[in-house]
C-alpha cells in the first residue's frame, strides 16, 4: 500500500497510488490505485510541507497557519479528536500545530516536532563539536 505526494510551486498538491482508506486526501476512498488525485485542502491556506512515514497510511499536510491530515486514524493517528479515518485533509486539533516544524507516522502512531532541530551551542556547550 504505497502512496505518493507531490507538492508543486503554486503550492497545491497532487498524489498518486493506494487510496484504501483515504490517504490520497481526495474526498474518496476507493481502494483501486490511482493514477493522479488532487488533493482537496479546506482553505486557501498555503501548503508548504508533505509528511508520512515508513508503513503509514496516514498524510500530514504542513501549511502556513495550519496542519491538517488524511488518512488512517483507527487509532488516533492523525489527532483529530476521534478515530474515523478521513478522506479529505481535517485541521489537526492540537493548538500548536500551526509551529509544527515536522511529523512522521507510522501504521501505529505519529510523532511531531515543534521545533527545528538546531542546538544552540551556548545552551548546550558540551554537545559543540
Amino acid at each position: 500500500m504505497i502512496s505518493s505526494y507531490f507538492l508543486f510551486d503554486n503550492r497545491h498538491v497532487g498524489a498518486c497510488g493506494s487510496n484504501v482508506v483515504g490517504q490520497l486526501g481526495d474526498g474518496s476512498n476507493n481502494a483501486a490505485d490511482k493514477v493522479y488525485a488532487a488533493v482537496n485542502i479546506p482553505s486557501s491556506d498555503s501548503i508548504y510541507q508533505i509528511n508520512s512515514g515508513p508503513s503509514s497510511q496516514s498524510v500530514f499536510f504542513i501549511a502556513l497557519r495550519d496542519t491538517y491530515g488524511a488518512g488512517l486514524n483507527n487509532q488516533y493517528q492523525l489527532g483529530i479528536g476521534n478515530t474515523e479515518n478521513r478522506w479529505t485533509p481535517t485541521r489537526v486539533l492540537d493548538k500548536g500545530a500551526q509551529d509544527l516544524y515536522e511529523i512522521s507516522s507510522s501504521s501505529s502512531h505519529t510523532t511531531a516536532s515543534n521545533c527545528d532541530t538546531n542546538i544552540d551551542p551556548e545552551l548546550f556547550p558540551t554537545l559543540s563539536p
